[in-house]
């Protein structure tokens, strides 16, 4: 299973793989949206919440047949309300526990 960081604090999403590789998971990350809706090979996929509307949008219309869990930093209509509706899975606020994050993965 591929699990795909998408966040544009690269030092996070560095910590966030680090710590799924060290639980068997393989991982790429993404600091660009554009480049993992391009890209990615992944099969679940944690989406930051940072990236324009209109990107966020496009990215979860593309993959909603795969999971996407929202990685936020405050909860709004615009980060958490409208994406899910849209098709993202779950969300984690930030800071991220890897112990919940790794039993969300396993859930979807």
């Amino acid at each position: 299973m591929i699990i795909t960081i998408i966040e544009k604090e690269i030092l996070l999403a560095n910590d966030i793989s680090d710590k799924l590789k060290k639980l068997g998971y393989e991982t790429e990350v993404f600091d660009c949206i554009t480049k993992a809706t391009d890209l990615s090979v992944g099969d679940i996929f944690l989406l930051s919440t940072v990236f324009s509307m209109s990107s966020t949008e496009m990215f979860i219309e593309k993959f909603q047949h795969k999971s996407i869990l929202l990685l936020v930093s405050h909860k709004s209509n615009e980060t958490l309300t409208k994406p899910i509706e849209l098709g993202a899975k779950d969300y984690m606020m930030k800071p991220v526990s890897i112990d919940i994050l790794s039993k969300k993965i396993e859930h979807y």
